[in-house]
């Protein structure tokens, strides 16, 4: 590849392949390279063209292999005619495009719109998160998973720009629900259920669920990540979870599986229903063996 590099910036100094500029003071480029990887910058004239493919053809002699024409792609610029973009790859043997790939996790070229440019990050994230979603994952698996696969996605392009805060939210936010998602997030409900005195119980019921029951949660606009995350599964849990009644002064009759076979509130009658009888414990009849 040196051996290329040497070629193009001699045609660039002879004004045989001459290159772009991002402004008149700056220097000329005609390429880049970045590992195995080449991009060539040439002006939209006849003569480049056939000088770059004659220096091509050159390097393949050299290198006794050929240059396959079919692999490179081809991105105009906008101010490129029709007729130019036809002619240009007929003569070249190239695929044109629109825009050319992602590299190094980025569009080319990224232009002005940050968050254009950014969003194709956040993509990635979420297909790599989907390709796993169906894996289970120990919380260490997913420790590895989010370390060493998701985080790596935007290091690169964070290296080097700086990213929108609306896109590091919501990187943030995908690597949150990816940490607490899955059955996880149920062994936190079952956690709560069985630890009613703990702290974290006493906070969250005082906030969500006043009655202490995490199944009859109220709605809350603007609720915290860590509860919405908890109230989702709680909603998963709520269909296969039936309660053992003891005194029954924490089971909601009409709407809680408390009973045999499928006995919850969506089986009984409300218009059978005493208004003050809410609880299984107010069924019970005092002094008398139930």
């Amino acid at each position: 590849m040196e051996a290329l590099s040497r070629m193009l910036i001699h045609a660039q100094e002879n004004n045989i392949i001459r290159g772009i500029w991002a402004s008149r003071n700056d220097p000329e480029i005609n390429h880049l390279f970045f590992a195995d990887d080449v991009l060539l910058f040439v002006r939209n004239k006849k003569s480049d063209i056939e000088s770059l493919i004659n220096m091509l053809n050159n390097f393949s002699n050299i290198l006794v292999q050929e240059v396959n024409f079919k692999k490179p792609m081809i991105l105009f610029s906008p101010n490129t005619s029709r007729a130019l973009r036809t002619n240009f790859r007929d003569i070249l043997g190239m695929m044109v495009m629109k825009n050319l790939n992602n590299y190094l996790g980025l569009p080319i070229p990224i232009g002005k719109k940050k968050i254009a440019a950014s969003k194709e990050i956040t993509n990635r994230l979420s297909c790599r998160i989907n390709s796993w979603t169906k894996r289970l994952l120990s919380f260490g698996g997913k420790e590895v998973f989010i370390k060493a696969v998701l985080q790596s996605i935007p290091i690169y392009a964070m290296s080097i720009f700086l990213a929108p805060k609306g896109v590091i939210d919501d990187i943030q936010a995908k690597l949150s629900r990816t940490w607490w998602s899955g059955k996880d997030k149920g062994r936190q409900v079952w956690r709560l259920i069985n630890n009613k005195e703990s702290f974290y119980f006493n906070v969250l019921s005082s906030k969500y669920f006043l009655s202490g029951n995490i199944f009859h949660a109220r709605k809350v606009d603007k609720a915290s990540f860590t509860w919405s995350s908890i109230a989702t599964a709680a909603k998963a849990l709520k269909d296969g979870f039936g309660w053992q009644v003891e005194n029954g002064d924490m089971i909601n009759i009409r709407v809680d599986n408390w009973g045999m076979e499928s006995l919850n509130g969506d089986a009984i009658r409300s218009d059978s229903l005493n208004p003050n009888e809410m609880s299984v414990k107010d069924l019970w009849l005092t002094d008398r063996r139930n």
